[in-house]
């Protein structure tokens, strides 16, 4: 009976909408700009995300919808990941909604302190899980574990990397930070940011907000040497969140951006603590077991094993351990058995979980007639 719900799971997901593979729209990697680590230098890897025409994902602050890439890095003894730069985004709006998003394919440079006793000769590894957003008409969460391995090198050993290029491209599209950067002024709903004189004389094209700087994600408008903006009503003004100036170089007519202050998005560092982290998993999942078992869906399970048991009343005292076990065994390799069946499927890029089965009509059919020869069978046993 429980194989029959593992072949449910699987057959349910057969039957899943073609947007429950993220994979299909977009790709993730990890890739270097150089073809080794110099020790005591600073190197630079890329997450590269390519996109299907017409998807898109979400900036440092998505805007009215959508959320920021979530990324957490573990570094190998030598290295450690320092900062990560994230280009000028798209403004796209949807209806009343606002985004800042990306599209086609985004390199977001990470930047990484390289120890100087880091031995030539042995590579450094980075390994990130990464978290995304992948939206057209809907939206789908993306998720992916990358690895890299790059070699450490005597300086003269360095080497531009296949794509050096696309590096250079995206540094043009890291804005750069402005030191004592101006704040705003509110007056009632109205925001104002006063802007240096070099930059009034280059051609505006749009201002970024930082998530937190009190700013409405409506499109600034510049008055003669100042931008004029909406005050948004989410929480108060953060003094130190500003936003990014995108303006057209009045001589190149290259695009120039400028980050006025610091964004609250942050990454975050992995410790090495499988065993401890392995740990406090069983342990969670064990305590989440019990409070399980209080649940009211979960009492009519236990009363029908319950049910069972009574059955063996006048049995062996063996014999009734063997049932346990067996029961026990059971259990465990079921869900072993769907963990697996869940983890083959998510690595196949299927947007399945816990639950997803819920949203079958074929499963949900098969949990009504499970449920019906369920209760055929323990009223039998009364």
């Amino acid at each position: 009976m429980k194989w029959g719900i593992l072949l449910a799971l699987v057959v349910s997901s057969a039957f899943a909408k073609d947007f429950s593979s993220w994979r299909k729209y977009s790709q993730a990697e990890l890739i270097s700009e150089n073809t080794a680590f110099a020790p005591g230098a600073t190197g630079t890897v890329g997450l590269k995300i390519n996109l299907a025409d017409k998807w898109h994902t979400y900036w440092l602050n998505p805007g009215d919808s959508g959320t920021a890439i979530h990324l957490a890095f573990k570094t190998s003894r030598g290295a450690k990941v320092e900062r990560v730069l994230f280009p000028i985004p798209e403004r796209e709006q949807s209806g009343p909604l606002i985004s800042f998003s990306y599209t086609h394919r985004v390199l977001i440079p990470i930047e990484l302190k390289i120890d100087q006793s880091a031995a030539v000769g042995r590579p450094i590894t980075i390994d990130a899980d990464i978290e995304w957003l992948v939206c057209e008409a809907v939206c789908i969460p993306a998720f992916d574990s990358l690895h890299l391995e790059v070699p450490v090198a005597n300086l003269e050993g360095v080497g531009q990397g296949p794509e050096f290029e696309l590096f250079q491209k995206t540094r043009a599209l890291i804005p750069q930070p402005v030191p004592d950067f101006p704040r705003f002024s509110f007056n009632g709903d109205e925001g104002t940011l006063k802007l240096p004189e070099a930059r009034v004389a280059d051609k505006f094209v749009d201002f970024f907000p930082f998530h937190g700087s009190g700013v409405n994600n409506v499109k600034a408008q510049l008055v003669g040497d100042t931008l004029q903006f909406e005050k948004s009503n989410a929480g108060n003004v953060m003094a130190d969140h500003v936003g990014v100036l995108v303006v057209r170089a009045k001589d190149s007519g290259k695009l120039q951006s400028y980050q006025y202050g610091t964004s609250e998005w942050t990454f975050e560092a992995k410790k090495s603590a499988a065993a401890e982290s392995l740990l406090w998993m069983l342990l969670s999942a064990f305590i989440g077991g019990l409070i399980l078992n209080l649940m009211p869906c979960v009492f009519p399970i236990l009363s029908i094993k319950l049910l069972s048991l009574m059955k063996l009343a006048k049995a062996h005292p063996r014999e009734v351990r063997e049932q346990n076990l067996a029961y026990v065994v059971g259990v465990l390799l079921s869900f072993l058995a769907i963990a697996e069946a869940l983890s083959i499927l998510r690595s196949a890029g299927h947007l399945v979980g816990w639950g997803f089965q819920l949203q079958s009509p074929f499963f949900l059919c098969f949990l009504s007639w499970l449920f019906f020869c369920a209760v055929v069978e323990s009223s039998r046993c009364i």
